[in-house]
């Protein structure tokens, strides 16, 4: 019922019982109303009806706090096409169910006259019903190439992700839902019913897994790991895999990356810090957890930290740190821990190399969010060894490269040549802190 012609129907309704009661009692001298009546009598009216209507037609029945809610919200423009939806949507419920998840995912339908016409209207509905996702668009039926088709088109899928999220990765996530959606079969043919039903289910269940795994992981929600784990599973087993497929798993991978990130930033260990055995059983512990939820990369950039303040020698760190870079060859994180390994032990050849693959594998922003991790390595193992003084190197690059802070930058490069300008084995460190303090001398000038 429409939202502002609904309590009018109601009003007038109840109006016109209203008026044939006092009608009634007018007729047997029970009812000597004052002028003003009337108006007391319809405003009062109208509130009830507005109350009544609200209660009948337009009370949600949002989803518990502890529930993750799924809505689907497709139009039926025809009878044949509704059926072949409840069958579909069965199916895709069975799928979710049968997943045994610990998180209650809980699907159910949007009222008909709720359906969203534009993704403001479903965002609208997001937060009303206190959803997760969002699935909705159209089902049509009709002859296809002549013969009669159930199409599931367009569908789309709106969900929400926090504001501070940076733009870069909300605008990766969103190619990778794209490139996750492509391809995809949503059409049901009468001729071939219930192995294109089940695929179409199939698919849905897929990308609906997917993106409650970004959203619960995006806001640090209970849950997402199990889910994120299951979707990572359902795409690694796949016997050939699309690049499609390959996008998912390097974003589902990303997304456990970053979600285990606030937890162990608890055990960042740092060269001259005296560290329980408490502490590191517990690091211990996590990186466990973190292998069993497929997150190595975050389990061995740990694990390496672990190995660093145990005293364990240098090569047996960096052949730990190369171990994922196969698997992560895209992820800048092991190359800046490798490089900070060779730096620490005076390799400065390794060290630069390992330095310059990290700034070019890892987006800006993302290293950039890294920086106060990275820079207090080289500061801390300064403060341990003053003698180091071939640390303000890297030091110099970083504070240039990634923040763009030309004073401790120049401060820093400036201090590494006075000592190694004419030292043996250093030209090539010596020629690209030349090449920085130059660069400083430019935007100084500008």
């Amino acid at each position: 019922m429409s939202t502002w012609i609904g309590p009018f129907i109601f009003f007038f309704l109840l109006l016109l019982v209203e008026y044939f009661l006092l009608s009634q009692l007018v007729k047997i001298s029970l009812y000597d109303a004052p002028v003003w009546s009337p108006f007391v009598t319809a405003a009062g009216t109208l509130a009830f009806a507005y109350v009544l209507w609200y209660i009948t037609f337009r009370r949600y029945a949002k989803f518990a706090l502890d529930e993750i809610g799924i809505l689907i919200a497709l139009t039926r423009n025809d009878p044949k096409a509704n059926e072949e939806l409840q069958r579909v949507y069965a199916k895709y419920n069975h799928l979710i169910a049968t997943e045994n998840l610990s998180s209650r995912v809980v699907i159910a339908f949007v009222p008909e006259r709720l359906i969203p016409k534009n993704g403001d209207q479903a965002a609208r509905l997001l937060t009303k019903f206190r959803a997760r996702l969002i699935v909705w668009g159209q089902v049509d039926f009709g002859n296809l190439n002549a013969l009669p088709h159930t199409t599931f088109t367009p569908i789309y899928f709106t969900y929400r992700l926090r504001t501070n999220l940076p733009a870069d990765r909300i605008v990766r996530q969103e190619q990778g839902f794209d490139k996750v959606l492509a391809n995809r079969k949503w059409i049901i043919s009468d001729a071939n019913s219930i192995l294109d039903r089940q695929y179409l289910a199939a698919n849905l269940h897929e990308v609906t897994l997917y993106m409650l795994g970004v959203i619960l992981a995006d806001r640090q929600k209970p849950g997402a790991i199990e889910i994120m784990r299951s979707v990572l599973d359902k795409y690694e087993r796949k016997p050939i895999r699309t690049s499609n497929d390959q996008t998912a798993i390097k974003n589902m991978r990303e997304l456990m990356n970053n979600y285990f990130g606030n937890e162990t930033v608890v055990y960042e260990f740092w060269p001259n810090q005296t560290v329980s055995s408490k502490k590191i059983e517990a690091a211990n512990l996590l990186c466990v957890k973190m292998r069993d939820a497929g997150c190595s990369l975050g389990a061995t950039l740990l694990e390496a930290q672990i190995m660093f303040v145990e005293k364990a020698n240098a090569p047996s760190i960096a052949t730990k740190l190369k171990s994922v870079l196969a698997d992560e060859f895209e992820n800048g994180l092991a190359c800046i821990s490798l490089a900070f390994i060779y730096f620490y032990e005076g390799d400065m050849e390794h060290g630069w190399l390992w330095l310059r693959t990290a700034m070019a594998k890892m987006n800006f922003s993302a290293t950039f969010r890294q920086f106060p991790t990275i820079i207090r390595w080289y500061e801390e193992s300064l403060k341990e060894s003053p003698a180091k003084t071939f640390l303000h190197f890297p030091i110099g690059v970083l504070y240039l490269d990634l923040s763009e802070n030309i004073n401790l930058a120049e401060d820093s490069l400036k201090q590494f040549l006075k000592e190694y300008e004419n030292f043996p084995g250093f030209n090539k460190q010596v020629y690209e802190a030349k090449k920085r303090l130059q660069k400083i001398r430019r935007l100084r000038v500008q």
